[in-house]
């Protein structure tokens, strides 16, 4: 399953992305499906691109199906066939190399799923998909879920260009789009400049006049796991007004000092 453009579960999404078709071979039972130009239904919930293709849209899981379909007008199709090729080469029968060439001549001329297909693309290690994720995260013309998604997707691979630009999100973006580049700051492998930058980010942000702002900077503080932290959260404690985020706050303290919340 990969990363769909829903805001709200977008970084829950992402990990499943990163995490692969973990549900094995697709079920034969009979499925509900969505509506043309998405695979996932109305209750946000999403099929593998594998049953989609092959139950919903009737195309076979052959490496010669599967590279036509990249020329579907339908872009769930594309997306779902350029998963499938990426992260199934034991379906296809096609090596990484082959994959790549297929891929790397769709991506040259989408214009509608190239942020999911470049991330097809680093996964197989192709460059391309690299940099345009790059050219992505720094364009402040582009969706910006998708700007810190593309971020983080080179973050976890150890590529922190895009912090910067993330970083700006957090601090001058809507509150929706700063809470998602909140909550992937932890993941950025930082250098102790950049980790002190963070560091002040996120504790200015408990004091932030959202309370999900709030409740989202201290779960990134207890991901980052540094201790002087503690003070910060024992003051926006203090000081908290909402009752959830208060809670929230308390358990990643007591997480953050190595207590049972």
């Amino acid at each position: 399953m990969r990363l769909r453009k829903n805001v709200v579960y977008l970084m829950v999404l992402f990990l499943l992305v990163l995490a692969g078709w973990a549900q094995g071979p697709p079920s034969l039972k009979t499925v509900t499906c969505p509506a043309s130009g998405t695979r996932c239904g109305y209750d946000g919930g999403c099929m593998s691109s594998a049953a989609f293709l092959e139950q919903c849209r009737h195309i076979p899981l052959t490496a010669a199906a599967l590279k036509a379909a990249l020329d579907n007008p339908d872009p769930a199709i594309r997306d779902s066939a350029a998963d499938v090729l990426a992260y199934h080469t034991e379906i296809t029968g096609l090596s990484a190399d082959q994959t790549a060439t297929i891929l790397l001549a769709a991506f040259k001329r989408e214009k509608q799923i190239r942020f999911e297909m470049a991330l097809d693309l680093m996964h197989l290690g192709v460059p391309s998909g690299t940099s345009a994720l790059q050219q992505m995260c720094e364009d402040n013309n582009w969706i910006t879920a998708q700007r810190i998604n593309a971020g983080l997707a080179l973050a976890q691979t150890g590529d922190d260009r895009c912090l910067n630009a993330v970083l700006a999100i957090a601090m001058s973006g809507n509150d929706e789009d700063r809470m998602v580049a909140l909550s992937s700051l932890p993941d950025y492998k930082h250098s102790p400049e950049q980790k002190q930058t963070i560091f002040t980010v996120l504790t200015r942000a408990l004091n932030d006049r959202d309370a999900f702002i709030r409740y989202t900077a201290g779960l990134a503080l207890f991901r980052v796991g540094n201790l002087d932290a503690v003070p910060f959260l024992e003051k926006a404690i203090a000081a908290e007004q909402d009752r959830n985020t208060k809670a929230a706050l308390e358990a990643d303290l007591h997480r953050l000092r190595g207590e049972q919340p």
